[in-house]
């Protein structure tokens, strides 16, 4: 997370219970789960695809069906640039992968079973970015003898 100033392209806006597929080298996936409360006006970079499920009853599945080999490996496919290390998927390459879904009664049934995970998952997350945050703030006060700890 950073501040909105810092990202130099356009912008997405960035609503609860969405998901972020970066565009850039697919073939390291980078899907980021937002949960339900992402942030006052939350915005990302236009290198994210934003993607938020028609219900949230499928956000589950529609997480774990972006994250998929599958998804991954079609993704890669479609991926053009000027170096391996530079390549990209178009928005429209995205949103039309072909994948086999299931009934929507079994989507359901597998999102219920997987929020648990996707909420430990970001919950996790947000207690890396606190504990980042400490050691950014008392790393530099520690070195310069700011201040100390007993041992």
């Amino acid at each position: 997370m950073e501040a909105g100033s810092e990202i130099l392209s356009n912008k997405y806006s960035v609503q609860p219970w969405t998901i972020l597929v970066s565009k850039l080298n697919p073939r390291f996936p980078r899907i980021w789960p937002i949960g339900g409360r992402p942030g006052e006006n939350a915005i990302c970079s236009s290198e994210f695809q934003v993607f938020k499920p028609k219900d949230e009853k499928l956000y589950g599945y529609l997480y774990f069906l972006l994250k998929s080999n599958e998804a991954k490996e079609e993704l890669s496919t479609s991926a053009s640039g000027t170096s391996g290390s530079h390549q990209r998927v178009r928005p429209a390459d995205i949103l039309n992968l072909k994948i086999n879904l299931p009934s929507t009664k079994l989507a359901e049934q597998y999102s219920e079973f997987t929020m648990p995970n996707i909420k430990k998952l970001m919950a996790n997350l947000e207690q890396i970015h606190t504990l980042e945050t400490l050691r950014d703030t008392l790393l530099p006060k520690l070195m310069s003898g700011e201040i100390r700890v007993a041992v």
